[in-house]
């Protein structure tokens, strides 16, 4: 194992282990690739005009703007993370706090096949006991980034670009 590589991810990989879980952990076995997705060029696809908000209420019950940007980049392969703000819930940034993620010009990425004309967000661990919307703390976050209509997916329910 490449001890380097491994120490500059470390704190992601023993996130992902914690709390995400049921996944594959084989992709950790080639830590040059997972760098080289982490580490490549951005190429976006710039967006016009916007007409939803996407929220995204997820099971992951702790993470930050850059522990998503490290899981969508070199887990997903992604070339950047996926949503263009994430709302924090006092884990690993403010409780609700807005962080900025994607610029904005930017098609964001998480709604397969309908990620062109909408802003993406996701209130970490932000939901409601059957996990059906998130609580108000989120949605008072949410009023700084609305738009003419507002869409709730579930974690479960959406797949990735």
């Amino acid at each position: 194992m490449n001890k380097e590589l491994f120490n500059k991810h470390k704190k992601y990989i023993q996130w992902f282990k914690e709390y995400v879980p049921l996944y594959d952990y084989s992709c950790f076995d080639d830590l040059e690739t997972l760098d080289s997705n982490f580490e490549k060029k951005v190429n976006l696809k710039k967006i016009k005009s916007y007409e939803y908000i996407v929220v995204h209420h997820g099971e992951i019950k702790t993470g930050n703007m850059n522990y998503y940007k490290w899981l969508h980049k070199a887990i997903f392969n992604w070339d950047d993370i996926g949503y263009h703000y994430v709302i924090g819930n006092s884990t690993l940034s403010a409780d609700g706090e807005i962080e900025i993620g994607r610029k904005i010009i930017y098609q964001g990425a998480h709604v397969k096949n309908n990620n062109h004309n909408t802003i993406q967000n996701s209130a970490q661990h932000y939901v409601g006991k059957n996990h059906d919307i998130p609580v108000p703390a989120a949605l008072q976050a949410f009023y700084c980034v609305r738009s003419p209509a507002l869409v709730f997916v579930s974690l479960l329910s959406h797949l990735p670009q």
